[in-house]
């Protein structure tokens, strides 16, 4: 399996190794197949039978999709091939979202905004809209420091590419733990994101993303007692 990495370490995409007989009849060497992937990925090792994005893997992502009407080829063109690259891109965006949050990463955190994005929690524990990046992370910054553990995790991706931006989503449990507070010891959210993404000369980041909160419950005021309880003095 050879994999591809962005720059900041994390899987961009995963190509593996098959029989030639996979192509169908195709020249896996060819040299329009070995451009289209350098073009669209570049840096990736090419063997002689590198696992075609343009045939095995193309075939299941595009069946894979509702509507999907047999074409008879069986390829992916130059088009198809950087949606998918495109696809993965946000979804380890909306990844990295999270994992800053459970590690308390907060350049991270802030590195999957665009300069001007903005976020909107709704009625969640008071959090309501902010209207940058900095302010995104402040507030974070402020709610989970004094906490025990935090556990955010994600399903059901659905990604849209447009041009230069994007719609995406996803299904959220998270999972807040900090003992000794009066309204108690967990508080849980289940939730979903609706994201707008932007094509930077970064990479793919969140230009807004609003929380669609399915229900919460524990302790829904744990941010604000946490932070009271750090910051009162010690008797």
């Amino acid at each position: 399996m050879v994999t591809r990495l962005d720059r900041d370490g994390r899987t961009l995409i995963q190509v593996g190794r098959v029989d030639a007989a996979s192509w169908k009849g195709k020249d896996p060497a060819s040299t329009t197949a070995r451009e289209s992937l350098r073009r669209r990925a570049p840096g990736m090792e090419l063997g002689p039978v590198t696992l075609a994005l343009q045939t095995d893997l193309a075939d299941h992502w595009a069946r894979a999709r509702p509507g999907h009407v047999e074409s008879g080829g069986g390829s992916m063109d130059d088009a198809g091939l950087q949606q998918l690259i495109d696809e993965k891109a946000i979804v380890e965006v909306m990844n990295a979202y999270t994992r800053a949050l459970d590690t308390k990463n907060w350049e991270l955190l802030e590195s999957t905004m665009a300069p001007d994005g903005t976020a909107d929690f709704g009625d969640l524990a008071g959090v309501g809209t902010l209207d940058s990046p900095q302010a995104l992370v402040e507030l974070c910054r402020r709610s989970f420091r004094n906490l025990r553990a935090t556990q955010h995790l994600q399903g059901n991706y659905v990604v849209k590419i447009d041009g230069e931006s994007a719609k995406a989503s996803c299904n959220i449990q998270a999972s807040h733990f900090q003992e000794g507070l009066p309204g108690g010891e967990t508080f849980f959210v289940f939730a979903r994101y609706q994201d707008r993404f932007v094509r930077t000369p970064e990479g793919w980041r969140i230009k807004h993303r609003r929380l669609e909160t399915i229900s919460a419950t524990g302790n829904t005021n744990m941010f604000a007692e946490s932070v009271a309880s750090a910051d009162s003095p010690e008797v």
